[in-house]
């Protein structure tokens, strides 16, 4: 099989350049947050890693979503005094929920600037899947 020219460090740099990301495993435990989660929330990802999301956020919707396999967008937040919106958004794999990434914004022209790049990645990803499957 070919190996694939695409920096796994790439995805990490964009997810650290977004707003507010976390990403869950199947069961709801924390596997990434990036730079901004961390200083929003003042923990670090060491101190967050493979803890269940709801012991962390006890407010979180990410659970919810994960059982209905259907995203929850924009959902109004606050955090210290701040209003936000949260996307919980399941990965599904095969039919199996694999995990779900947790998007916050704090305006909605972040949000627009967010999709734009949400969408060029995912499009990438698919780009590359395609061409791994022909190899």
């Amino acid at each position: 099989m070919k190996q694939s020219n695409l920096d796994p460090s790439l995805f990490r740099r964009v997810l650290d350049q977004i707003s507010v990301f976390a990403l869950l495993d199947a069961s709801g435990r924390y596997l990434y947050v990036n730079q901004a989660w961390q200083q929003e929330r003042g923990l670090t990802l060491e101190q967050v890693y493979g803890k269940m999301v709801d012991e962390i956020v006890p407010e979180t919707h990410a659970l919810t979503a994960m059982k209905s396999r259907r995203p929850i967008i924009a959902r109004p937040v606050s955090l210290k005094g701040k209003r936000q919106y949260t996307t919980y958004t399941p990965l599904i794999e095969q039919g199996e929920v694999v995990g779900c990434a947790i998007l916050t914004i704090f305006d909605f022209d972040e949000a627009m600037q967010f999709s734009e790049q949400f969408y060029k990645i995912q499009s990438e990803r698919n780009y590359y899947r395609q061409e791994l499957r022909r190899l």
